[in-house]
């Protein structure tokens, strides 16, 4: 496979502008036509007008030759017909108006020779240069067809390259640019195998495996990784590039980013999975502690959940990390540091406001401000966070907490994608809690009313027993007997 060359910038639009306008194209192809006709038949008359007036200067074999230039001319740059309709007029006009006797298509004995090689020669030289025309004519349609190609595939949105059998980047869009992070120059001439995350080392291998068989790769999912390092999902659709013998020369691929469709995807089974863990225990304490767990690592590496007590004070019901050190570690801390109620950042906010924060990246100059306390401040730094998102747990415009997703070695980088998510998992949590705790007053309502009820009964039993004893000693008895019961 060779190398292309892009296209010029105003050539693309061109060129896609006149394969948009085939009407156009098919008018310009008429007029041209037409004007090779007319030539073909006004260039052997206006020579043979000549010849009349040369006629007595020039002898009739040094006329003859002057029609064979006229002939190449118009089959070159007319086409092979317009060379043919030249080469046979000039044969009619000259027989008839040039050759002795003129005015007739009887000829001299003498000039039958002539005549029938000039004839001869009009003919070769029309075909031969008409040839060479319509080579000429499928180069350049060829060539077009070509730089068409490559200015549809330059002006993509989508990642179009190709590459050698053995992963040998060979073209690169600006789509492909875009996609990757890497120009033109940081990619021709390497390895494919760079675009591949090092996880994954064999799958390259396998696709140029499956390329050499023939094999046409449709909506290949898979993932990336860009110039900066991060990973992203891509579907990829490969298809080998053959010459005209079928012999299999490359690859090209149109690769398209579906990190979004694939996790939304995710949030929605995960979405679906707290769902469930959600519904699985009506204790508070338990089923967030559960939920926690759900989300490191798949969402975060930190996970904390905190709920208003009824005093009003914080409670942290639960820290999650994928390093059982660090979480215990973690829970120390925060019953070292408590939230500052009046803090403008962080959980003491959210639930004040009942307003989700979002922090892309945690800077120092963010840790200054959240944190005054300078020991707290460069204990929190060492621990290398990278990313944060704070949602609050409200429901029926109440906030009875928040939820904290916090990333370190993993370098999740948190976006508005992310935050959302977190605002459907807390307004869900949010419900399971005021469930939980509906269920749980409910029950000790149900037992309060259950206790008032025996305690009518006995107080009922005790009134009928007094009633009927007639003596002291009766009446002690009956005493007795429901304090017995009582305890």
């Amino acid at each position: 496979m060779e190398r292309e060359a892009s296209p010029p910038p105003g050539a693309q639009a061109r060129v896609i502008r006149d394969a948009l306008d085939p009407a156009q194209s098919s008018r310009v192809g008429r007029m041209a036509f037409l004007k090779s006709i007319l030539s073909a038949v006004g260039a052997p008359a206006g020579f043979t007008l000549l010849g009349f007036v040369l006629r007595p200067y020039i002898p009739e074999s040094g006329l003859l030759v002057m029609y064979i230039p006229v002939v190449a001319a118009l089959a070159y740059f007319g086409g092979l017909l317009a060379g043919l309709i030249t080469a046979l007029l000039s044969v009619l006009l000259t027989w008839y108006f040039i050759l002795p006797p003129s005015f007739s298509f009887a000829v001299s004995a003498d000039f039958v020779p002539t005549l029938a090689l000039f004839g001869l020669a009009s003919f070769v030289v029309a075909t031969g240069f008409g040839w060479v025309r319509e080579a000429e004519a499928k180069r350049r349609e060829a060539e077009r067809a070509r730089f068409h190609l490559a200015a549809i595939v330059e002006s993509s949105d989508d990642a179009i390259y190709s590459k050698t059998l053995d992963g040998t980047i060979l073209t690169w869009n600006e789509g492909a640019g875009r996609l990757y992070g890497y120009s033109r120059a940081d990619v021709i001439g390497r390895s494919i195998s760079m675009l591949a995350p090092p996880d994954r080392p064999d799958e390259i291998k396998g696709i140029l495996a499956r390329l050499k068989r023939g094999e046409h790769i449709q909506h290949h999912e898979s993932v990336r990784v860009r110039k900066d390092g991060t990973r992203f999902d891509v579907s990829l659709t490969i298809s080998p590039v053959k010459d005209s013998s079928g012999r299999i020369l490359g690859a090209s691929t149109i690769g398209r980013d579906i990190s979004d469709r694939k996790q939304f995807e995710r949030q929605q089974r995960f979405l679906a999975e707290a769902s469930e863990v959600l519904m699985g225990s009506l204790d508070v304490d338990t089923t967030l502690e559960a939920l926690a767990r759900l989300t490191v690592p798949s969402l975060a590496d930190w996970c904390a959940i905190d709920l208003v007590q009824e005093d009003g004070r914080l409670h942290r019901v639960v820290t999650a990390h994928r390093d059982p050190a660090k979480e215990a570690w973690g829970r120390t801390l925060a019953d070292r540091y408590p939230p500052d109620p009046q803090s403008p950042y962080g959980v003491s906010n959210v639930i004040r406001t009942a307003k989700p924060e979002l922090y892309p990246e945690i800077t120092d100059e963010l840790l200054t401000a959240a944190i005054p306390d300078p020991e707290l401040r460069e204990t929190v730094r060492a621990l290398g966070l990278r990313s944060a998102v704070i949602a609050p747990l409200v429901s029926r415009a109440q906030t009875l907490g928040a939820i904290t997703f916090v990333s370190d070695e993993s370098g999740r980088r948190y976006s508005g994608a992310d935050l959302a998510l977190a605002e459907e998992l807390a307004h869900r949590a949010a419900l399971a809690v005021e469930n939980a705790r509906l269920h749980h007053a409910e029950q000790r309502a149900r037992h309060a009313a259950e206790q008032a009820a025996d305690r009518i009964g006995r107080l009922q039993g005790v009134t009928v027993a007094l009633s009927e004893a007639i003596t002291p000693e009766q009446t002690a008895e009956v005493i007795v007997t429901q304090a017995v019961r009582a305890l």
